[in-house]
């Protein structure tokens, strides 16, 4: 079913820029499954951000050309890959506002 949002008011500046909202999926949850909510958020003049973590899709290419694949919930998965998919799940949102930031800093 395609998805076809529609603001329902226009996003508002304010003072320090525009107002964000960053969406993390349940573990092992594709960011899809955060599509109803973003919109809505969307919908009521705010910016999404939907993040895709690291070990917990299919696959994620970095810019260097590392591939990593699935690790969460693996069978078989032993206490320090759980550590380290935890690990690396709390940098994730650090790591989407800290380039959101970068960039921002680029358009003034």
């Amino acid at each position: 079913m395609p998805s076809a949002p529609r603001a329902r008011r226009p996003a508002v500046r304010r003072k320090g820029g525009w107002p964000l909202v960053v969406l993390s999926p349940g573990i092992t949850l594709p960011r899809a499954t955060m599509t109803s909510p973003a919109e809505e958020f969307a919908a009521r003049g705010y910016l999404v951000a939907a993040v895709e973590h690291t070990y917990e899709s299919v696959a994620t290419t970095f810019p260097d050309g590392r591939t990593v694949t699935f690790e969460a919930g693996k069978a078989g998965q032993t206490p320090k890959t759980g550590e380290k998919v935890a690990r690396v799940r709390a940098a994730d949102p650090e790591f989407v506002l800290d380039e959101l930031d970068r960039s921002r800093a680029g358009t003034r």
